[in-house]
């Protein structure tokens, strides 16, 4: 198999499509170092993990509201089925990869790595099964209704809602009112395992 080279190192990657969060996103897992990057399909509200040089508020402007660092989804392409359908792919992946890494280092190397995330603007080298299942966790309990809409505005003549279970979760959603219906509309009947 071919793999792109940077200075004579082989730089292996594999890419996932993701639609969802745009009908365009992509995932690439690097093979070798075992990290997993998604861009802004999901991503902390806060930085949880501190990026040396850069301000621990990166990603919030000031006078802008907190939504700055919401997972957010554009009027135009942005599909909240798609995307659980991408979270449900990501998550198969990662389980694999996860273990496929204890199969290789076995027991007796004590514990074996795993995936790793890094996701647009805040977050970096995060366990991404436990964030994977985090942030489909939540888009589960926003589509039944466990997660009020915290405020909405307009923007361009459509209305745009924000998703926040406390000051304190690690995320939130900003997403078209269409969107967020679209998807109660289609899970409606569905039972989250």
């Amino acid at each position: 198999m071919d793999y792109l080279s940077l200075d004579d190192r082989p730089f292996r990657i594999r890419f996932l499509h993701i639609p969802g969060h745009t009908p365009d996103s992509l995932a690439w897992y690097d093979i070798d170092e075992n990290h997993l990057y998604v861009g802004d399909t999901f991503y902390e509200r806060k930085r949880a993990v501190p990026i040396p040089g850069l301000p621990d508020d990166a990603g919030q402007v000031p006078g802008l509201p907190a939504t700055q660092a919401a997972i957010i989804f554009p009027e135009e392409g942005g599909n909240w089925i798609q995307f659980m359908s991408s979270l449900n792919i990501l998550d198969s992946f990662v389980l694999y990869q996860n273990a496929e890494l204890r199969r290789q280092h076995g027991s007796s190397h004590g514990l074996a790595p795993r995936v790793k995330v890094g996701c647009g603007h805040l977050t970096y080298n995060a366990d991404a099964e436990c964030m994977i299942h985090e942030v489909r966790s939540l888009f589960e309990r926003i589509i039944a209704g466990n997660v009020p809409v915290t405020s909405s505005g307009e923007k361009r003549g459509v209305i745009h809602d924000f998703w926040l279970e406390s000051e304190n979760s690690r995320y939130s959603v900003m997403a078209p009112r269409r969107v967020f219906e679209e998807a109660r509309k289609y899970f409606h009947k569905a039972t989250w395992a």
